[in-house]
């Protein structure tokens, strides 16, 4: 919610959905996913931008028995929570990039936001980590358990 006022919006709106086509991903499967201080990965500047954005992301990697029961069962639409934890195969840590200027005029002219968000090499990621693997903490100081995501750009925290 934080960032929905940062930018602007207000926090009881129902989501927004934005596309992230395939060739937006960059996924590299041979990088360690979580770890303190990763190898850098060297991007090229996008065209059509003087205003890129960033933000560290968390996703989840869908699969499993479970979900191929419910495509076979017409899909995975108005399912439980129960059931919506069930088909989580793993996380994984990715960078959202967005050109904000050209996000700006299509929310003026009232367009979708496909040339701000889904272009090519827009969400860099790393590897999926399966479930179970996942490892977390204690980290809010009330016993509350959960993970904690840094970015960081030429090794100064940035968010």
């Amino acid at each position: 919610s934080d960032h929905a006022l940062e930018m602007g919006n207000d926090t009881r709106e129902p989501p927004f959905f934005f596309l992230k086509p395939a060739a937006s991903s960059l996924v590299d499967a041979s990088s360690p996913p979580f770890c303190s201080s990763p190898a850098p990965v060297a991007l090229p500047f996008p065209q059509a931008t003087s205003n890129l954005h960033f933000e560290g992301e968390f996703y989840l990697a869908l699969g499993g028995p479970a979900l191929s029961m419910q495509a076979d069962s017409g899909g995975v639409r108005g399912i439980s929570p129960e059931l919506a934890t069930q088909l989580i195969f793993g996380v994984g840590v990715a960078c959202d990039l967005t050109r904000r200027d050209l996000q700006s005029a299509s929310k003026s002219a009232r367009r979708p936001w496909c040339s701000s968000k889904g272009f090519d090499m827009s969400c860099p990621a790393g590897a999926v980590v399966p479930v179970e693997d996942v490892q977390v903490a204690s980290i809010f100081g009330d016993g509350a358990l959960g993970v904690f995501l840094r970015t960081c750009v030429n090794g100064k925290e940035v968010q």
